[in-house]
């Protein structure tokens, strides 16, 4: 009984699918033969000129005008002259020629281009190898804000034609102008210096050496953490946008009396970048390069090194000698003198490195396996600074309470560090007779496995049997 209802159900459904295709076959000759067949939309070709083809073209829009010209394998900006621009904007746009269509005519022959945005509209021309110059009207977007009107040149035929391929011609005053600021590689920069307020808050240069070196205000070796980001961001360094060229009055951007003053010495030469006000608190900030009357506006999320205190750019240790550098090192601390040589294996094999204290073999290692003269040199080089003094660039005429003096492979050939007492807590640390503007705590010598307590547990393990 199943099976036999289940039979007329697929035959009710068969006879309705045969009925179905019978009925659109009839509507559809009946379409064909009224004429209500929607015909595929024909595209009306108003611009068309392949890239390689042109010589030149011109945008007018919104009173600016710029013209580029096709030389060689550049795309030259030139009119208005004079202007760093960008060559990505003026080869890019050149893109833009070919396929303008039009989906269909709004109007024949209209009377008010005023109601199209025709009456002052974007005027773009291209010129071809031919001789031949193309040139279209543009206007405004329809009130759906899908496509724009546009028509040609000596015609007052209104198109409609999709918004995005004719947008990109509605550029703004300055939309080719060049937003890169530095024509560097960060390999090009040798020497950075920051002003603030008319005061330099630090100069960086590079040594031979590819080593990172304060030069002012303090003299010493740069915090590479710290400084290596900014002046890797330098050469990268662009304007969200420009806000004027050639100001009458540079006061109104804060650039009569800049917040900051930024110089970087490349090898294409001394660059300055002059920071004013603020546009907007926090994130944007007025800037102009020197020999160059174009203001931009810079991103400050770029230029976060501008308040960074002068400690964060200096290296925190005194002095750190790679030890392989080092044949023999004294110190000089409570009237006591300790010596210490060192035989280190030139390939590193710290199995066979031979140490000697005031003449003493001194080969012992502590329970962690490291020997013990390697762990008192450690608490010598990483004795740190606590403050920074930049004005005072003499120390007071006293006895240093601690020296330690270095004999080192290459130039100068020995270092002299001393701490000579600031109060009762802490020291100026000097060396080779010059301040260098660190402040020392003496907690790095009295506290446990500071330089006391490591020296002390080096003389007992030469005693020791």
């Amino acid at each position: 009984m199943r099976t036999f209802k289940n039979v007329i159900i697929l035959a009710v459904v068969m006879v309705l699918l045969v009925g179905a295709l019978v009925a659109v076959n009839v509507f559809k000759k009946e379409d064909e033969e009224s004429g209500n067949v929607q015909p595929t939309v024909k595209l009306i070709p108003l611009m068309e000129a392949k890239k390689d083809d042109i010589t030149e073209y011109t945008i007018e829009n919104d009173g600016n005008k710029f013209t580029v010209t096709h030389k060689g394998t550049e795309w030259e900006l030139t009119y208005p002259a004079g202007v760093k621009y960008s060559k990505i904007e003026t080869e890019n746009m050149a893109n833009n020629a070919a396929g303008i269509s039009a989906s269909k005519i709004i109007e024949e022959n209209a009377a008010d281009l005023k109601v199209y945005g025709l009456d002052k509209p974007t005027v773009v021309s291209f010129k071809t190898k031919d001789g031949k110059e193309q040139v279209i009207e543009i206007g405004s977007n329809t009130p759906t804000d899908e496509s724009t009107y546009v028509k040609t040149k000596g015609s007052n035929t209104v198109y409609l034609v999709d918004k995005y391929s004719v947008g990109a011609f509605k550029i703004s005053k300055y939309f080719f102008w060049k937003k890169e600021l530095f024509d560097i590689t960060k390999d090009d920069i040798k020497s950075f210096t920051l002003e603030r307020q008319g005061k330099v808050a630090f100069k960086v240069r590079l040594d031979d050496g590819k080593q990172w070196y304060l030069t002012e205000p303090l003299e010493g070796v740069a915090n590479s953490g710290k400084l290596q980001p900014c002046l890797d961001g330098l050469p990268n360094l662009s304007a969200t946008s420009i806000e004027e060229d050639k100001p009458k009055d540079l006061a109104e951007f804060g650039l009569d009396k800049p917040a900051y003053v930024m110089t970087l010495d490349t090898k294409q030469g001394t660059q300055k970048l002059y920071l004013g006000s603020e546009v907007i608190k926090g994130q944007e900030i007025y800037g102009k390069l020197e020999g160059n009357d174009t203001i931009f506006v810079l991103p400050l999320g770029s230029l976060d090194y501008l308040d960074m205190p002068l400690k964060d750019l200096v290296e925190g240790l005194i002095y750190a000698p790679d030890i392989y550098d080092v044949t023999e090192f004294t110190l000089d601390m409570e009237g006591k003198t300790t010596n210490v040589k060192l035989q280190l294996d030139e390939k590193k094999d710290t199995d066979k490195d031979k140490y000697t204290v005031n003449g003493k073999e001194a080969n012992k290692k502590n329970s962690g396996g490291e020997v013990f003269v390697r762990v008192f040199y450690r608490a010598l080089i990483g004795i740190g600074f606590v403050d920074l003094e930049t004005e005072n660039k003499t120390v007071p005429a006293l006895k240093p309470e601690v020296t330690i003096t270095y004999n080192i492979k290459k130039a100068p050939g020995q270092v002299k560090i001393e701490y000579i007492p600031k109060d009762s807590t802490t020291y100026y640390a000097v060396i080779n007779g010059k301040f260098t503007g660190k402040i020392v705590s003496k907690l790095d010598f009295d506290m446990p496995s500071g330089v006391k307590d490591s020296l002390r547990k080096l003389l007992e393990s030469i005693e020791s049997k």
